[in-house]
């Protein structure tokens, strides 16, 4: 009896084992077909964090360069408001025919300074340049279609037959484009700046040429260019006297 109750036993202790090893054995199986589900789960989590990603950074510069558009915008408006104002400003001083200034170029030490004084009055005109001790003057009547060129030094006067020597007043004439005030809106810095005392557009264009403008009345107060620098100082309009006839006594005089 003893040993029938043994082999029941061992037969039930291996049918438990069977069991148990089948048991396992699924459970090994069934966690080897979820696995790759896992893993695809965990790598289709991993793509869209990396896309949220690069989403936020392609966002993030978008906006900058919204930012950038709307800064040029205003840059770009701005600039045509100035140019388009002073433009309109220099149409109203071309009808100008009264007025006198005196530009001052100065070149480097080396060099003499250059001195211009120029007056216009009633269809007369006087130009006077000074280049160190040599000195020009230049009196015409332009009605008469008639031109005194005097040399003080040498006492030697020359009459002829010109036109008018077309000096303006100093302006920045190719602010009458159209077309050069948008390039002008678009490669020039302009900012405000206090300049003998007067309140000015300081428009700067490339390295080439820096100019001072006073905002009431758009004349050009200073320009700087990359070799010499030029002034125009007194600067006087609808308040000139008379420009008189040179007196050429002494003088030795030409006539053509």
């Amino acid at each position: 009896m003893g040993n029938l109750n043994d082999k029941e036993e061992n037969k039930e202790n291996i049918v438990n084992n069977n069991q148990a090893n089948q048991e396992i054995k699924l459970n090994e199986q069934s966690s080897n077909e979820a696995s790759p589900d896992l893993t695809f789960k965990k790598v289709n989590v991993n793509a869209k964090n990396r896309l949220k990603k690069s989403h936020g950074f392609l966002k993030t510069i978008l906006f900058l360069i919204m930012i950038i558009i709307v800064i040029y915008c205003i840059f770009f408006a701005r600039n045509c408001i100035i140019l388009t104002d002073l433009s309109n400003k220099i149409k109203i001083l071309d009808k100008k025919v009264n007025y006198s200034y005196t530009s001052i170029a100065k070149m480097s030490e080396e060099e003499d300074t250059t001195i211009i004084n120029y007056a216009r009055k009633d269809n007369k005109e006087l130009f006077e340049i000074k280049i160190g001790e040599n000195i020009i003057s230049m009196w015409e009547d332009i009605a008469n279609n008639k031109r005194i060129t005097m040399f003080p030094t040498e006492k030697i006067a020359r009459i002829t037959s010109k036109g008018e020597m077309g000096v303006n007043l100093p302006v920045m004439k190719e602010l009458k484009d159209k077309s050069v005030r948008s390039l002008m809106s678009i490669a020039s810095r302009i900012y405000s700046e206090k300049y003998e005392g007067k309140d000015c557009y300081v428009i700067t264009i490339g390295n080439a040429q820096k100019v001072w403008i006073e905002k009431q009345t758009a004349l050009v107060q200073k320009r700087e260019y990359e070799t010499y620098t030029v002034e125009y100082v007194n600067i006087k309009i609808d308040n000139n006297s008379k420009i008189d006839t040179p007196d050429l006594t002494g003088y030795v005089v030409n006539e053509e």
